[in-house]
């Protein structure tokens, strides 16, 4: 018998919001996570019923990539938030 070290694999997960566009996250899965567009459609309609889904399972590695590719594209869609210490009031 032989042992081996699996490789570390990281699940990437997608959460429900009623404020992201459904266009948008459709792109992020087809441009990102390689899904074709029919897979994309119907893996929005999952999250939306099921609050959360799994885009899938992908090494350690690659997830990181992915997951920074996304942040970028989403950091770029999005504006920046309000920054709350100059709307509060002044002296203090």
């Amino acid at each position: 018998m032989s042992t081996f070290e699996a490789e570390a694999v990281t699940a990437i997960l997608f959460y429900h919001d009623d404020e992201t566009p459904l266009q948008f996250v459709i792109e992020l899965l087809h441009s990102v996570f390689k899904k074709q567009l029919a897979d994309a459609l119907r893996f929005t309609e999952a999250v939306r019923k099921e609050e959360q889904a799994s885009c899938g399972s992908y090494p350690r590695d690659i997830a990181n990539e992915m997951l920074e590719a996304a942040r970028e594209r989403i950091d770029a869609f999005r504006p920046p938030a309000p920054d709350h210490e100059q709307g509060g009031r002044r002296g203090q």
